[in-house]
């Protein structure tokens, strides 16, 4: 899992607070996902959700683009698993 995904993924499922406390493993994490530049997650959100919760994590984490894809259902499996198949796949599903 790339950087940026994983950093998305603690501070979405950890919070943000919790998950800057983590010490020096984390901030070679930060520095390694800032490097990357960006993170792409095919959500399955409420669409007034997603550019608030992308928002935050951009706020806390500058350096770092999130780019949001709202697919729900068989349209997010059906993408991923073509994606997976071209060996590109987004970093994070919710």
């Amino acid at each position: 899992m790339r950087a940026a995904a994983q950093l998305m993924t603690i501070a979405l499922t950890a919070g943000a607070a919790s998950a800057q406390s983590a010490g020096p493993a984390w901030d070679a994490v930060i520095a390694a996902a800032k490097k990357e530049g960006a993170v792409t997650i095919y959500a399955n959100y409420d669409p007034n959700v997603i550019p608030k919760i992308t928002a935050a994590f951009e706020k806390t984490y500058p350096g770092i683009k999130v780019e949001a894809i709202r697919l729900v259902g068989t349209t997010q499996y059906q993408r991923f698993m073509r994606e997976r198949s071209e060996e590109h796949t987004s970093e994070l599903q919710s």
